[in-house]
């Protein structure tokens, strides 16, 4: 409903300060809220969590650790994965919380690592 909105804003050509506030006066929203990645060992990732809505728009990363969700010192709309931190795990589970003054969002990730040489016992 967001985007037909801000479409049918577009389409009659009207100012772009009315599409602006059309699509401001929101709470955050993805395009997607989930995406499944594949990388290799040792490759660079960046995860990005742009959002839509009323500016400003802060946001906090979180990493699945054991079943709990850890707070990242991370701050901005992307996060860079430059080495695989716990080389037993083959996949890694992130949210990012996209807040402003009008609610929240969350976008999930999930970073599937190839390339892992399970331990044989």
């Amino acid at each position: 409903m967001r985007l037909a909105l801000l479409c049918f804003c577009v389409s009659l050509t009207l100012s772009r300060e009315c599409c602006k506030r059309v699509a401001k006066k929101k709470a955050p929203y993805f395009e997607e809220d989930y995406m499944k990645i594949t990388a290799n060992r040792n490759q660079k990732v960046t995860l990005s969590c742009k959002s839509f809505g009323w500016q400003p728009i802060t946001y906090i990363w979180r990493r699945d650790i054991n079943g709990t969700f850890i707070k990242l010192d991370v701050t901005g709309e992307q996060l860079s994965l430059t080495q695989v931190h716990n080389l037993s795990e083959k996949e890694d589970l992130f949210t990012c919380s996209a807040i402003n003054i009008y609610g929240s969002e969350l976008k999930y990730f999930k970073v599937i690592y190839c390339g892992l040489i399970d331990n044989v016992h």
